[in-house]
């Protein structure tokens, strides 16, 4: 049985996504990623994570939104991280009202996402 933290990420940005999905997958976790918005409800439904990544910016749906959907239709919430290059301030407002329960500035880098990461999977 695999107890390994299962995570999904969630970004249009494939040299993004490829970046954390191998910085995730060096660190030990079990990682489901995905480029495409529709459908993601869906998928995380189906992969059950602990936490799932929201990239905020992205064409068909933004992190903010996405969260909700989240929120909104999962019986079983997992922890959210919404990721972006937006300010500092203007992120945090953004991520908590939307039902975040943390985000990282991707500007921080990888090292910054896995603490962000590692703290939620502790609380």
């Amino acid at each position: 049985m695999d107890a390994r933290p299962k995570i999904f990420v969630i970004d249009d940005d494939q040299t993004m996504l490829n970046l954390i999905e191998r910085t995730l997958r060096m660190a030990s976790y079990e990682v489901q990623v995905s480029a495409e918005v529709l459908g993601t409800a869906q998928r995380i439904r189906q992969f059950d994570p602990d936490l799932v990544v929201i990239d905020h910016q992205m064409p068909a749906l933004t992190g903010e939104n996405l969260i909700r959907i989240i929120r909104r239709n999962h019986q079983v919430r997992p922890r959210i991280l919404m990721y972006s290059a937006m300010p500092p301030q203007e992120m945090e407002k953004r991520a908590l009202e939307a039902g975040a329960d943390a985000y990282v500035c991707k500007t921080d880098g990888m090292s910054e996402l896995l603490a962000g990461i590692s703290r939620l999977l502790r609380n």
